[in-house]
């Protein structure tokens, strides 16, 4: 009722007579006025209210609120108005799970990689040729060596091999002086240096390659004569026990020798792989030459 007392009061002023129909407009005017300050400050309200949200992330709906000229909200196009940008931290990507980032790592580290040097072994198996099989026979093998590749954009490198053959003797070394020898062996060892050329790759861990060289050896003869010795039994055991009637050995000097193969390689991890060889060996004995293939697998490391 105060405010229709400040109304009256002034509408009473010196020189100002005002109509019942005045007061009521003078009355409406002021209720507007009113009305219109109460809704601009609830839209002020909303606004700060809502802010933090519109500064997190833009509404879904692609609508924004903007302040019209009189004071109220009014809808926007999202596309007027650049986006802020978010305060929030990106997340990092999460990493591929163990068991598939375990099975890629096992299945990269089976591939060759290249190194300088690497150091193999190896056994198998020889084979004799040609007029050599008439002096001996086939028997075991077993060999190391070491190899260097100088570059990885040359796939040629050296390596050094030293190897040792048993073979047991033939019909023709056993009848050697007319003695008649029944007992024996020959043993066959010294070392290469080849060179070997790595042609090509059949997948990142498999490889082939080509090696050839030079080596010396030496061949070493051993044959003796054995009496017929009856067997003989006691309470645990039983055995024979000739009677040596003769023997010979001999060692040969280093003679020259070469030989030429083909291998094959396969990685098993990071720093070893397998390998099989075959290569063909000659090597120049007084009077004939022996040959023979070795046939060797091991692990280069």
């Amino acid at each position: 009722m105060g405010f229709q007392k400040r109304v009256t009061k002034q509408a009473s002023l010196p020189g100002k007579e005002l109509t019942g129909a005045a007061l009521v407009l003078i009355n409406v005017r002021q209720a507007y006025v009113r009305a219109e300050f109460l809704r601009t400050s609830l839209a002020f309200v909303l606004l700060a209210a809502s802010a933090p949200v519109f500064a997190g992330s833009p509404p879904e709906t692609g609508i924004a609120l903007t302040e019209t000229t009189t004071g109220g909200p009014a809808a926007a196009d999202s596309s007027d108005i650049p986006p802020e940008p978010s305060s929030e931290p990106t997340a990092p990507a999460s990493p591929p799970p163990t068991g598939n980032r375990f099975a890629h790592d096992a299945w990269a580290a089976r591939e060759l990689t290249y190194r300088p040097w690497s150091v193999q072994a190896g056994g198998g198996n020889n084979i004799v040729t040609g007029s050599t099989g008439d002096y001996m026979h086939g028997g075991g093998d077993a060999a190391a060596g070491v190899t260097w590749f100088p570059s990885s954009a040359l796939p040629l490198g050296l390596r050094l091999d030293g190897s040792y053959g048993w073979f047991t003797p033939g019909r023709q070394l056993l009848a050697l002086g007319g003695v008649g020898y029944n007992k024996g062996e020959r043993n066959v060892y010294g070392g290469d240096l080849d060179l070997q050329l790595d042609f090509g790759r059949l997948s990142p861990r498999q490889k082939a390659y080509l090696l050839a060289g030079y080596g010396e050896y030496r061949v070493g003869t051993s044959l003796q004569k054995l009496s017929d010795a009856p067997r003989v039994c006691g309470n645990h055991f039983c055995g024979t026990f000739p009677t040596l009637l003769a023997s010979e050995s001999d060692t040969s000097a280093w003679e020259p020798s070469w030989n030429a193969g083909i291998g094959w390689a396969m990685a098993l991890n990071a720093r070893t792989s397998m390998f099989v060889e075959a290569r063909y060996q000659r090597i120049f004995t007084r009077g004939s030459s022996t040959q023979f293939f070795p046939v060797r697998v091991g692990l280069r490391f």
